[in-house]
């Protein structure tokens, strides 16, 4: 079935936009409400990282990856990592006054957690397309779509007005500069528990399909006979 696939797909779609829409605002967000008081030069700096990262998770890691995983290990383990990933960025803020240590911190921080997203959506792909016959791709796919495209709506605006919440609202952890991340964490969390229990080993390869259905069967009647080809003679005036 290709139900629990597309779940799953629909909550990661879900909880990556939620936190992409939150780290920025963390970066900038002041260091007394427990962000790191970037400007947006060096916010700027840090996320054009982020293209070089998703190149080498695509087209060096991932493939090495894939040669040594079943995808749905390969799932589970991702889905985890971006949880805690999610859940440890802020405290990566009290570091906020050393920035030797944070920088190098930051950074592999954001391979981590580009590695695990970019890997999650690819081999959720890969679910999706082994849960369903050859024929029934393109409908399985345009549903996918449609439903991930209205979690990815609700995203950003739950991102940005639950952090915008956690910094004002004055209550203790885990509500507050954690909660949006903490929120995001107990999200990827869900789709993990929904993967362990829906998806099989059954799933880290396409469905096997009867190609000798679609062929005509052999016809038993014998071939018509071929008429002897009329020659015409002509006569001489």
């Amino acid at each position: 079935s290709s139900y629990s696939p597309l779940l799953v797909y629909c909550l990661i779609s879900l909880f990556s936009i939620c936190y992409a829409e939150a780290y920025p605002l963390w970066l900038i967000a002041p260091t007394a409400s427990g962000g790191l008081g970037w400007s947006p030069a060096q916010v700027g700096a840090v996320l054009s990282c982020d293209g070089a990262f998703v190149a080498a998770a695509n087209f060096v890691v991932f493939p090495w990856l894939a040669t040594r995983w079943r995808m749905t290990s390969l799932f589970r383990v991702c889905c985890a990592g971006s949880g805690i990933v999610f859940a440890v960025t802020p405290l990566l803020g009290r570091l906020s006054g050393r920035p030797d240590v944070l920088m190098p911190l930051l950074l592999l921080h954001m391979f981590v957690k580009t590695l695990c997203n970019s890997t999650l959506f690819t081999v959720v792909f890969l679910i999706i397309n082994n849960s369903c016959m050859r024929s029934q791709r393109g409908r399985v796919n345009g549903l996918g779509m449609t439903f991930s495209s209205g979690f990815k709506a609700v995203g950003p605006t739950l991102g940005a007005i639950s952090f915008a919440w956690s910094l004002t609202n004055g209550l203790p952890p885990p509500f507050d500069v954690h909660f949006t991340f903490f929120m995001s964490a107990l999200l990827a969390f869900a789709s993990l528990a929904v993967a362990h229990v829906s998806f099989s080993p059954r799933n880290d390869s396409p469905l096997e399909e009867d190609d000798d259905a679609a062929e005509p069967p052999p016809s038993d009647a014998p071939p018509a006979p071929v008429a002897p080809k009329r020659t015409s003679t002509g006569s001489s005036p």
